[in-house]
Order: C-alpha cells, then structure tokens, then sequence
C-alpha cells in the first residue's frame, strides 16, 4: 500500500512535465508525420509518375478517387489523383484551427531573429487582436484575448530543419513534390512553396512572420456561418450567367449553407494604365496570409504547377529524377519557367544566380497564386450546369475620379457579363471590391483584408472592421 501512495505521489508531483512531454509527442507525431495517410506509408510500385498540366475535361476535381483509377497507363501514376488519393477534399469538412508560421531559425535561441518580427508573431502566438491605434508594444495593446474561443486554436512555428522534416516525411508518397522543393534554387521559392504545402495538407491559416493578427480568429471567414448567411441572404447579389450545355451538376454539398473552403484576399488592385510596371497581374491575389480546409484542389494545383515547372526548369534537378517522370507532351514547354519571362525565353536551366524577381513572381508567386484561383474558377463555370456566384459589388455604385474608395467593380460590368457569354471571368469581376465575393468554395475578400493601411487603391486603414490582418512589407522572407 505504501508503495502504491508513493507512485500516486510521484505522479502527482510531476503531473505537470508529463503532460507537457505528451503535448509535444502529440503535436510531433499528427504535425510532422501522417497518420491519417490514405496511401499509408508503404510507397506503391511506381515505374513513372505522370505530371499533368492544368484543368481539363477529364480532370478529378470532386469526383472519388480509388487505386484502380490512379493509373495513367501500365506503371504510370498520376500525380493529381495521387495527391487526391493522399489529401481528399471534404468541402463539409470545417476549416481546421492551426495557425502556421515559419522561418530560417527559432527566435528563442537565434541572436539575429529581429526583434519587430518576434513582437508581431506574439499577435498569433497568444491569438491576440491588437488595438490598431496604439503602439504594438504599448502595456495597453494586447493584453487580453478578443474571444476565449481564440483558445481553441493551435500555433505551430516551423523552422527550416521542421519544414525540410514535413515536407519529406508527409509527401514520402508524392516523390515528385519532395523532389521538386529539394531543387527549388533559392529560400524564397521554398517558402512559397511550404505555404500551399502545409496548408493543403493540413488546413488552417498560414501568415508570413511579419503580419499582426487585427481579427479575432472565430470571425474569420473561414469559421464564420455568419460570414456566408450574409453573402446569399439578398437574391438580388447572385450573379446569373447562362452555364455550358451540360447536364453535370456541382455536388449537393456546394449548395449547403458552409464555410468556404479557401479563403483569399487582395493584395492589389491598380485601376490605371502602368499597373504592370509595379504588379504581376492587373488584379493579383495576396499569399502572405491563406486560409483553407485541407486538400482543396486550388491548392492541388498550385503544388502541380511548381512541382512540374521546379523539375522542368531548375539545374539542381538529377537525371535519376528526371528518368522518373513523364510530362504531359503537349504542354512541356508550359512547364518551363524560361518561358514565362520574356527576356528570357529558351532552355536554360534556372540556379541560385540567375533567377529574378518574375520568375519568383510566376514560379511561386503571387503571379502563379492568381492564375491558378482564376483557372480553378473557369474550370467550374465551363464543366458545371450552374455554379452559385455571388457578388454584391455588382449593385454598387460607381464613382469615378481619385478617391478609389468610392470606385465599384459596377465599372466593369459590360465587360464582365460579355466575358462570362463566353465562359471566361474577366478580372474586372475581381476588381474595385468593396465587399466580399463568393464562388462556389472559395471566399475572395477586398484589399482591406489582408493589405489594410497601404493608402491606395481603396485600402481602408487597419482601424476598420473588414481587416484581418496587418503586414509590414518587411520582407521576412529574407532572414
């Protein structure tokens, strides 16, 4: 009996490691390795993977994926329904509560971790909503939680030995993928690439180090019923267009009252004749903050792309690998990142000296982030009999002249209904947004979301209620 009190004790007394040390093995174990793998972990007999290009007719986007389907032809896999196979989509599914941030090294132990980079992590580290008006580190600013159900989420920081550890270990069964981040030339190009990584498999909110969290996290859109009751509630907001000559109807589960599946935001929108001098795209879409479920197929996507583009256009990519693949013919030289620069068109391989900023931009960039949503986006109007579309900047007056906050995507109506007489979206459907639009699962929200307080293009300051997020443009990317 004595014996027995003195394990009780024992247990008692350090109660409190024990639970500390199970929390990490827990969090180790569901983060960094895939128990819910529906490959499993045992790599199938594969001679060569097939990488296909983009959207097409015969693309699985929703429909169930088995083994038998996999092959593209005797010992061929395709890559796409492998990673459905490895990530199924659930759009009933909620959006998971993580929160990733990464970077080179962990604050805590590095000398050089910057210092305003520590204190804007803290906003997501503690699920804080900090008060705009005062200074990020006033004793007023911060203090409390904005909402006890901000507790509910998880943080996870990643430093590069993690992200290096995940990537191998939870896309073991997707070679090509491991492959392609092992030769991307430069950090930058992983970073991007880790984002739609972690969140295509895992879900949740990804945010770049040197963002502030200004929303409280059960009011993103997200979590939000609320968010989609007020986006449907007025019928006059759907936007009708006449579909394709088809009977394929979208799946029940997209006319269900949900939350989105991806959630984006604006990162710029110039409405004036040299937008290209300063942006990749008329309207470009931001990826320093992304919200979404995991194994949406946006973000299937976007990982196909730079998967193929990495082993077609960089040096650090072996002949070992390159006997592994097979690309689709008709599309190679898409897959090439030389292709995409006009100043340097051709065949040579890309490495660490003489990659630029357009490649960065369209290889895993905001240039490839936008195209790809858009791409997703016509594939479902011009594959589906009707797609539910809202928009309520559609009813919104438009002003012209400077204030760009009296500026309406009405401007463009013309030439967005012309466009959608043809199956396509114009970017003016995108543009001039005061308000957010909803696409079948994916939520797009205006430029005050994610890029509050840059005193153009109708960005409304970090004080305003349409804000989520604040981000300093201090290039945490760099180090």
């Amino acid at each position: 009996m004595a014996s027995i009190k003195r394990l009780r004790e024992h247990f008692r007394r350090n109660s409190k490691l024990l639970n500390i040390a199970l929390l990490i093995f827990t969090a180790y174990y569901f983060i960094i390795y895939s128990p819910f793998s529906t490959l499993g972990k045992k790599q199938a007999e594969v001679s060569h993977y097939f990488l296909p290009k983009s959207l097409n007719a015969q693309s699985t986007l929703y429909k169930p994926v088995t083994v038998d389907s996999l092959k593209q032809r005797s010992g061929d896999f395709d890559l796409r329904s492998l990673m459905d196979l490895e990530f199924p989509y659930d759009p009933l599914s909620s959006t998971p509560k993580f929160i990733w941030q990464t970077h080179k090294n962990d604050p805590a132990t590095d000398p050089n971790f910057r210092d305003d980079h520590k204190l804007y992590m803290k906003s997501w580290q503690k699920k804080l909503k900090y008060d705009a008006r005062l200074p990020m580190d006033s004793p007023q600013n911060g203090l409390k939680y904005s909402d006890p159900k901000n507790n509910e989420w998880i943080y996870y920081y990643l430093n590069d030995k993690d992200v290096n550890d995940f990537v191998e270990n939870t896309f073991a069964n997707l070679e090509p993928i491991v492959w392609a981040f092992k030769s991307l030339p430069i950090g930058i190009l992983k970073a991007d690439f880790f984002r739609y990584l972690i969140i295509y498999a895992r879900g949740g909110i990804y945010s770049d180090v040197d963002t502030t969290l200004m929303k409280s996290l059960p009011d993103w859109a997200g979590n939000n019923y609320q968010f989609i009751e007020e986006m449907v509630k007025n019928p006059a907001d759907r936007f009708k267009y006449k579909g394709p000559d088809t009977t394929e109807e979208m799946p029940p589960a997209y006319n269900m009252l949900n939350t989105p599946g991806l959630v984006v935001g604006i990162e710029a929108d110039a409405d004036r004749p040299d937008w290209a001098e300063f942006f990749a795209r008329r309207v470009q879409l931001c990826q320093w903050t992304i919200q979404s479920k995991p194994g949406h197929p946006v973000l299937r996507e976007v990982i196909l792309n730079i998967t193929s583009t990495t082993l077609a256009s960089s040096s650090l990519v072996s002949s070992e690998i390159k006997s592994k693949i097979k690309f689709d013919q008709d599309h190679l030289q898409e897959y090439k990142i030389q292709n995409r620069h006009k100043h340097f068109q051709g065949n040579e391989q890309k490495t660490s000296k003489n990659v630029d900023g357009t490649d960065i931009m369209n290889w895993t960039g905001p240039g490839l982030f936008t195209d790809t949503i858009c791409e997703y986006l016509e594939y479902l109007i011009n594959n589906y009999k009707s797609v539910n579309i809202f928009n309520k900047n559609l009813n919104i007056e438009h002003h012209e002249g400077d204030d760009d906050s009296r500026k309406s995507t009405k401007k463009f109506h013309t030439r967005i209904v012309e466009s959608f007489s043809k199956l396509r979206i114009d970017w003016g459907f995108y543009s001039l947004m005061q308000r957010p639009i909803l696409i079948a699962d994916v939520a797009i929200l205006p430029i005050t979301a994610f890029s509050p307080d840059v005193g153009h293009m109708g960005a409304k300051s970090s004080n305003s209620e349409d804000c989520y997020v604040k981000h300093h443009f201090s290039g945490s990317w760099k180090g």
